[in-house]
């Protein structure tokens, strides 16, 4: 097993979920992990651009990887982590992370008056309870977001929140107005975009035949490390004799094929996978009626037949 169950339950994220839905634990919060490993596994990520909160799951990226790799062989490179310099971006609650499952988040595309709502519903410094208290920035979320957002002033937002000179309100609107801008480039590309919905279309799936060439070629390295892939010569011959119907004394011409133990038994009526003969051991092989009848060609079934005092059988393929 390449994935313990163990691992899984500790991770960090894991836990917070099972916290916020204990009534609703499924395999759908335990093996997200391992599906944000197979999307990084499958083309062979070396770095990945996440956030902080990330980590935990990069980190069992590379434990799978790394186990897979020493159980089966190297097929898989351990993937970096590549952080900016705004790592964890907490909400508007200045709680938890910016995310639409806690609803604390702003919309990248949302129109200015959008922006301005959510961000004066945001959490602030919660010691300064009055217009005339001084301001504590280094605990104040919207402060972190000036920093992100309005470089060019934090020392002076700093100072004025410091002296009371701004209040959180004036704070709150300079950070929305400084999203607003920051952000009017993406709206515009978006709208752009909006308006070409072929090219979009095109663009996607140009995108996924390029991954689908890319994993196919993964997936046959590790069927080949895992040895799902078994190499089995196989041939064709015709049958020696015939194969003839009991009813009516009518032989049948095919073809079998032998692939590694099995054999296939092709002609008009349709195809049979054989078991316990070898092709050109037998002269005729006549097929009970009795047992034929039933069958439907596209009905997986077992069929007995006779050849001589041999009892075979035989199933659709």
């Amino acid at each position: 097993m390449v994935t313990p169950l163990s691992w899984l339950l500790r991770v960090p994220t894991f836990k917070e979920k099972v916290k916020m839905q204990p009534h609703n634990v499924n395999y759908g919060l335990v093996g997200y992990p391992v599906l944000m490993a197979a999307d990084i596994a499958l083309y062979k990520g070396e770095v990945v651009p996440v956030g902080e909160d990330q980590l935990p799951h990069l980190e069992l990226t590379r434990e799978i990887v790394r186990r897979f790799n020493s159980i089966y062989g190297y097929v898989f490179p351990e993937p970096q982590a590549k952080l900016t310099s705004f790592p964890l971006v907490l909400g508007l609650d200045g709680l938890q992370k910016m995310s639409k499952s806690y609803n604390n988040y702003i919309e990248i595309a949302a129109p200015p008056e959008e922006i301005l709502s959510r961000v004066m519903t945001a959490v602030t410094d919660p010691a300064r309870r009055y217009r005339s208290d001084r301001g504590h920035p280094d605990i104040c979320n919207i402060f972190s977001l000036h920093k992100f957002f309005t470089p060019s002033r934090v020392k002076e937002i700093a100072s004025e929140c410091r002296t009371a000179g701004i209040g959180c309100v004036d704070c709150k609107k300079m950070l929305a107005q400084s999203i607003s801008s920051t952000l009017e480039p993406f709206r515009e590309k978006r709208a752009i975009l909006a308006s070409k919905p072929n090219y979009v279309t095109e663009v996607l799936a140009d995108g996924a035949n390029r991954a689908e060439a890319i994993a196919r070629e993964t997936m046959k390295e590790v069927k080949d490390k895992m040895k799902l892939l078994q190499r089995v010569p196989v041939t064709t011959c015709e049958i020696f004799g015939t194969v003839t119907d009991a009813a009516t004394s009518r032989p049948l011409e095919g073809v079998l094929v032998t692939i590694g133990s099995w054999h296939v038994f092709t002609n008009p009526n349709g195809r049979y996978r054989i078991t316990g003969i070898k092709p050109g051991t037998y002269h005729s092989i006549t097929f009970d009626k009795e047992s034929y009848e039933p069958l439907e060609l596209t009905e997986l079934a077992d069929l007995s037949y006779k050849q001589r005092d041999a009892s075979l059988t035989l199933a659709s393929v």
